[in-house]
C-alpha cells in the first residue's frame, strides 16, 4: 500500500485501508467471540492482513511491475533515509516503553501488594482434629 502513495493513487490506498479496517474489526470480533476466544482475535488480524496483502497484489499487480526512476542514488537515499528514520525510531522506542512502563509498575506494586497481605498459612483441619477412635479422647471437647 506505500507503493501507491508513493505514486500519488491516495484513492486506491484510502480504499485498501477502508477494506482492510473493515475486515480486521469484522474477523477480529468474529473470531474472538468463537471459542478461540483471544486466539481467534490474533488468528482474525492476522487472517485480514493476509487478504489485504494478496487483494492489493491482485489489484495493482501492473503498477507495481512498471520501473521506478532513479533520480538518487542507491547510497544517497539510503544515508537520507537512515538519517531521518533514526529520530523517529528513538521516538517510537521512547513512546512504547513509556506505554510499557505504567504497566510493569502496576504489576510490581500489586505483587508486592499481594505479597504482603498474604495470611500466614495455618495447618489444615485434618491435622489439627483429635482422633475419634482413640479411647483417651471420649471428652466434649474432642468432639467439636
Amino acid at each position: 500500500m506505500g507503493a501507491l502513495n508513493g505514486r500519488r493513487r491516495f484513492r486506491a490506498q484510502a480504499g485498501l485501508d477502508i477494506t482492510f479496517a473493515t475486515l480486521r474489526t469484522s474477523l477480529v470480533l468474529g473470531l474472538a467471540s468463537t471459542h478461540l476466544r483471544v486466539t481467534g482475535a490474533i488468528a482474525g488480524f492476522a487472517i485480514a492482513s493476509f487478504i489485504i496483502l494478496l487483494v492489493a497484489l491482485a489489484l495493482h499487480r501492473d503498477e507495481l511491475r512498471a520501473p521506478v526512476t532513479k533520480s538518487v542514488s542507491t547510497g544517497v537515499f539510503a544515508r537520507n533515509y537512515a538519517r531521518f528514520f533514526a529520530p523517529v525510531l528513538v521516538y517510537q522506542l521512547a513512546l512504547n516503553l513509556v506505554l510499557q512502563a505504567d504497566l510493569l509498575v502496576m504489576k510490581a506494586v500489586l505483587s508486592w501488594r499481594r505479597a504482603s497481605t498474604r495470611r500466614p498459612s495455618t495447618p489444615s483441619r485434618a491435622s489439627t482434629r483429635p482422633c475419634r477412635t482413640s479411647r483417651s479422647c471420649r471428652t466434649s471437647s474432642c468432639w467439636r
